[in-house]
């Protein structure tokens, strides 16, 4: 099940980072601004769809370090 939403059908709240996919086929994180009326993303793709961020996890884990060494 996808929960892109097309820009068409409506836009996030302002200031509110969202993830985009763009058309030229990029994911990544990007907010829409309702002063200047645009998508503000890392790239010139048009934004297409978004979603909401996920929630983040409710508890710290602790990872394990890559303790390899290369000789």
């Amino acid at each position: 099940m996808s929960n892109w939403i097309s820009v068409e059908d409506r836009l996030p709240r302002s200031s509110n980072d969202v993830i985009v996919f763009t058309k030229t086929n990029e994911i990544e994180i990007g907010n829409y601004s309702y002063c200047d009326e645009r998508w503000l993303t890392s790239s010139y793709g048009k934004v297409l769809y978004w979603m909401p961020l996920p929630a983040k996890p409710e508890k710290k884990y602790r990872t394990k370090q890559n303790t390899c060494a290369y000789l």
